[in-house]
């Protein structure tokens, strides 16, 4: 689960997640599996 601000997002296997105007994040594994994520920065 990634919290955007105040926007909740579900996040599963293989589902990406673009990021808007600059807020708070929180990256939440909620679930007794393993979780793995990247994070990429890119600047224009």
């Amino acid at each position: 689960m990634v919290t955007e601000g105040s926007e909740t997002h579900h996040r599963h296997a293989g589902d990406s997640l673009g990021f808007g105007l600059p807020a708070d994040v929180v990256i939440a594994n909620r679930t007794a599996h393993p979780c793995t994520y990247l994070v990429a920065l890119a600047r224009s």
